[in-house]
């Protein structure tokens, strides 16, 4: 789950950490629900311009090219987030000058990097919402989503609100302080500054 890294003889320590994302079994059932209907959807489209039995017309030029350009591009999209949901990992990386936030699949995927200078804290985040908003977030796979977890990362630049991400969203809670107390004192900086401070 963590390691301790150099990139060089004079580079800084670096904390990695590699943690599961969390999801449920409906994702998966709603992911397969929603490729399936768009392919029966889109064959029942074709059919239905392909004319009367027996005197097949050719469906218009402009939907002859999008229905399969739509499929190819749901059928991509719903595998991403199935290997998202399958095989993929949150890393985050963090020295004494940033820290990086990665969702991975086989070594690719969106990243968040934040300099030193605009993190004001990293701390024992809860969950931000209501209890329908909490519900809605479940249904997608989260790849883009880096709002998630029992960990929190405070931002602030100049002239800007504060902002919060979070990371480590499929570990119980003590790991979690587990972790936190890691970064804390390999890198105190990071460290709340006043006691009982949560993200907004």
């Amino acid at each position: 789950m963590e390691s301790t890294k150099r990139a060089g003889a004079r580079a800084a320590p670096t904390l990695r950490f590699a943690f599961r994302y969390p999801h449920g079994v409906w994702q998966y059932a709603l992911l397969l629900m929603l490729v399936a209907l768009f392919v029966i959807l889109a064959v029942d489209f074709l059919a239905e311009v392909g004319g009367a039995a027996g005197e097949p017309a050719p469906p218009p030029p402009l939907l002859g090219v999008l229905i399969p350009i739509l499929l190819f591009v749901v059928i991509v999209v719903a595998l991403v987030d199935f290997l998202w949901l399958t095989v993929g990992r949150e890393v985050i990386e963090i020295s004494a000058d940033q820290v990086v936030l990665r969702h991975v699949v086989f070594g690719v995927g969106p990243r968040r990097a934040f300099p030193r200078a605009d993190v004001r804290e990293i701390f024992m985040s809860q969950p931000s919402g209501g209890r329908v908003k909490r519900w809605l977030s479940l249904t997608d796979s989260g790849l883009f989503d880096f709002k998630r977890g029992k960990i929190g990362i405070n931002l602030r630049r100049a002239g800007e609100p504060l902002r919060t991400y979070r990371f480590a969203g499929g570990v119980k809670p003590r790991e979690a302080e587990q972790v936190l107390a890691r970064i804390w004192k390999k890198f105190p900086h990071y460290a709340p500054r006043a006691a009982g401070r949560r993200a907004k």
